[in-house]
């Protein structure tokens, strides 16, 4: 009998003991009868506000929060007054520079106010969908979640729970410490279903399609975009905000002027939101192609005897400056084409485009072998391509490197792979065939970054800025507002030790402002500008666009780019052009766009094509530049033979800049 009374007052100990273990939470407590028998009971009560007395408590909100949380924060004001009419409850929004609470005040903090009690419920709250309502020993009480949509749900739930009209005043449980679940609201119209919703301004009807991924063989690879018109940007952070409290980690971060944009990740999703000020605008992507920046990116610290060029190689263009790559009707030549060389410090190289297949012939691709070998000081083994990297999906500006890796797939081993091509207009299928012999020569897996404007990747001591994609002529509804496939060339800002180069690609469009019937491209390309120039180059702001050194648009044959040369103010200029032709025979494009840069004040003599010559332009660690040339490599003798005939624009020689 002993031993059995002995058991059951073990068991009855271990029974208290192990209630006194559980965390209610505010929930409702436990106790014990005269006899022994668990019963419920009141939970004990704090009195935030005494009945009758004016209130010692401020609702503070986060500053810049959306319309629907702002509306959700003054029915909760709403509510205390009406409940307790002689408080007066009032309410500011936060200002995280402010710091800790203002003494002899309590507040009431309603999600990211930047307080240190918000701070702390900020860290307690887990995913998208939790809440939590808890009473600090500050006396400050806390309604913290992870988006606005939920942060009204905690509000509801406070109101329902705590607002009886007590007599004593406003009472919540003491040491409360709740955890709620609510549902991921999805703002209307939102359609990229698996990010969090962007709550501001105006969403566009519909998402845009990105367009292509690594491998070049589906159009939707790349991911959707939700464009919002009419946001600010308090409301853009608001939206980060929300990203890291629902447990995305920040990969990026980059700010140009006005203009700030992020890369987010979370398991495999990975977004990237940018806002410019210039537009008012926010651009919301879930990216699906890209490896995030900090994992596509490298660094190198140039060591003593390093050197960092820019090429711009020497192709066959027409020497009439005129194209039309017709060889049955006498053309044997084509007028376009844009392929130039970045041999990084680490001796490692940059392909930009590659130039048309008939540029690209077996000898000149053979020849380009040589050249790679030579640079970048490897005379065997395999030459390390740091990045192809292509403006755009012409067919004139990747032939060398597919051709390339087609005769030398065994010299070269592609590191990554970068672009960003809309999946309309269509590109050719020898994309995708170069992109699938360039990851066979890398078995550690080929990197790729789908660029976004405000982009800043780093590769060994390159920086290039993402300065403009086709994203960015995306309209309020979700439609492009591109007339010519030229105007979705990325254009790159690229700093190599110093100096600055504006790569520009195709962007521009073509022909003339006087060509007739053309005026809806005349149109998009003046709307262009004034995009680029307010978002870049603001009247009394800092000119983003101001290079050192610019690539010439669109092989020179578009000369209604005045305004951005102005801008780009640079001291040498390259074109991916035939320079045998000027007096004569050329595009009137082409001497148009001379006039322009001689009236920024450049020489003719810094004026370098790339029919005729290689030009190396290596940038030193103290920031001068040379200059250098040698003559193309792997043309044809019928080319040798025309070009001879024309004096060159300008005699080649070396030149050292300052």
């Amino acid at each position: 009998m002993k031993k059995f009374l002995s058991l059951a007052l073990v068991i009855v100990m271990m029974v208290a003991a192990l209630s006194s273990c559980f965390n209610f939470g505010g929930g409702d407590p436990v106790d014990s009868d005269s006899d022994g028998e668990i019963v419920q009971t009141d939970p004990p009560k704090v009195t935030l506000i005494e009945a009758g007395k004016k209130a010692e408590y401020t609702v503070i909100y986060p500053d810049g929060c959306g319309d629907a949380l702002l509306d959700a924060v003054n029915e909760f004001i709403d509510t205390l007054n009406e409940t307790y009419p002689e408080m007066e409850i009032s309410a500011q929004p936060a200002f995280k520079s402010w710091g800790a609470t203002p003494a002899n005040t309590h507040e009431i903090l309603i999600g990211d106010t930047g307080r240190p009690d918000s701070e702390n419920a900020r860290s307690l709250v887990k995913g998208d969908t939790e809440y939590l309502v808890k009473l600090y020993d500050s006396g400050n009480l806390v309604i913290m979640g992870n988006n606005e949509n939920i942060l009204k749900t905690a509000l509801e739930y406070v109101m329902d729970t705590y607002m009886d009209g007590a007599a004593e005043g406003f009472q919540v449980v003491e040491k409360l410490e709740y955890t709620g679940q609510g549902e991921l609201a999805i703002r209307d119209g939102w359609k990229i279903l698996k990010i969090p919703s962007y709550w501001g301004g105006t969403l566009s009807e519909s998402t845009y399609a990105t367009g292509y991924g690594k491998d070049f063989s589906y159009a939707g690879a790349g991911g959707k975009m939700h464009v919002v018109s009419n946001t600010s940007l308090t409301e853009f952070n608001s939206y980060i905000q929300s990203l890291e409290r629902s447990s995305y980690t920040q990969v990026s971060t980059h700010t140009i002027g006005d203009n700030v944009s992020y890369q987010y990740k979370r398991d495999s999703i990975l977004i990237y939101a940018y806002y410019t000020g210039s537009q008012k605008e926010a651009r919301i992507i879930q990216d699906l192609a890209s490896t995030p920046e900090n994992e596509f990116e490298y660094t190198y610290n140039p060591k003593a005897g390093d050197t960092s060029t820019f090429y711009q190689y020497a192709m066959m263009y027409d020497p009439t400056g005129q194209g039309g790559y017709d060889p049955d009707n006498g053309k044997p030549y084509e007028n376009n084409g844009l392929f130039d060389v970045i041999k990084l410090a680490d001796n490692s190289v940059i392909l930009l485009d590659g130039g048309w297949e008939c540029q690209a012939t077996d000898k000149a691709v053979d020849e380009l072998m040589k050249f790679l070998r030579e640079i970048t000081d490897t005379p065997t083994g395999k030459v390390r391509i740091a990045a192809l990297y292509f403006t755009h999906g012409h067919g004139d500006h990747f032939y060398f490197a597919y051709n390339l890796l087609k005769r030398h797939s065994s010299s070269v081993t592609v590191e990554r792979i970068m672009h960003n091509f809309p999946g309309s207009g269509g590109i050719s299928s020898d994309f995708s065939a170069m992109a699938s012999l360039a990851l066979k020569t890398n078995p550690q897996g080929v990197k790729f970054a789908k660029l976004h404007t405000g982009q800043c990747i780093q590769l060994a001591n390159a920086k290039f800025e993402v300065l403009y994609t086709h994203e960015d002529r995306v309209d309020a509804k979700g439609m492009t507002e591109i007339y010519d496939y030229n105007d979705t060339s990325t254009i790159l800002k690229m700093t190599l030790n110093g100096k600055t180069f504006l790569l520009l690609g195709d962007w521009g469009g073509q022909w003339t402002m006087n060509d007739e019937g053309n005026e809806h491209i005349v149109k998009a390309y003046q709307d262009m500008e004034a995009h680029l120039l307010a978002a870049l180059a603001p009247a009394g702001g800092t000119n983003y666009l101001k290079c050192d050194v610019v690539q010439i648009s669109h092989h020179a044959i578009n000369d209604w780019m005045g305004n951005i040369y102005k801008a780009v103010d640079a001291d040498i200029a390259f074109f991916p052009q035939q320079d045998v032709a000027y007096n004569n025979l050329a595009h009137v494009c082409y001497k148009n766009i001379i006039k322009q840069l001689e009236e920024t004040g450049m020489s003719r003599e810094d004026m370098h094509f790339a029919g005729r010559y290689t030009y190396g332009l290596t940038v030193n660690s103290d920031r001068t530049m040379k200059l250098t040339y040698r003559g193309i490599a792997g043309a044809d003798s019928q080319y040798a033979g025309m070009i001879g005939r024309y004096s060159p624009f300008h005699t080649a020689k070396e030149k050292t800049y300052k």
